[in-house]
């Protein structure tokens, strides 16, 4: 039962990221949303390697009972990954926020378009 509340929350917290990186115009709500839907991802992994009463893939006697070790390496990887990606766009966010003056994706393709057409 813990297991599907897990998994429900993610895919909520996965619809919520999409719905809100679609609709806002803000980029850096843009990204927040982007967060908000790596964290649903991490939560449905975090959900479906959950497993009652194992413990550690530390080797010992009668053991019979453990946890995968490779969803924990890959939700480690995607924290780090979503971490890193997430930094990287939000400086160049603050790029395009200094040239343009505007963080409002209409505007700035608008802006873009005329500095191209401008050459």
């Amino acid at each position: 039962m813990k297991m599907d509340i897990g998994i429900y929350i993610g895919f909520l917290l996965e619809f919520v990221g999409i719905i809100g990186t679609v609709l806002r115009r803000n980029l850096v709500m843009k990204l927040l949303s982007l967060g908000i839907s790596d964290i649903g991802v991490v939560l449905i992994f975090v959900a479906v390697g959950y497993i009652p009463g194992a413990r550690a893939p530390i080797i010992e006697q009668n053991m019979d009972k453990y946890v995968d070790p490779l969803p924990q390496a890959l939700v480690i990887t995607s924290i780090v990954i979503g971490f890193a990606t997430l930094s990287l766009s939000l400086v160049f966010v603050m790029y395009l926020a200094n040239k343009f003056h505007t963080v409002d994706s209409t505007k700035l393709e608008k802006r873009v378009k005329d500095a191209k057409n401008s050459l």
